[in-house]
């Protein structure tokens, strides 16, 4: 449905034009990104899949038409500058 509204925006370069196109193009990977992922957690819940589960604690990768899971990385704390 998103990418069927997005096909009828007119392509003209106005930064309403762009915002609009911007905003569709988020919705679509939440949606997406919302059906990729096979468990409920937090605020998204699925009553086909109601449990959450660890393997999900992932970041969503997208490029292209191509989704796939990465693992967390846990970077080191980032320490404020003493002044």
């Amino acid at each position: 449905m998103v990418q069927q509204w997005r096909s009828h925006l007119p392509l003209e370069s106005s930064r309403l034009g762009a915002e609009t196109r911007n905003l569709l193009d988020y919705a679509y990977l939440l949606m997406r990104s919302a059906l990729f992922r096979t468990e409920s957690r937090g605020g998204h819940h699925r009553d086909d899949f109601p449990e959450t589960n660890p393997h999900w604690q992932a970041h969503t990768i997208v490029v292209g038409d191509e989704w796939a899971i990465a693992p967390l990385e846990h970077p080191s704390p980032v320490h404020a500058p003493r002044l």
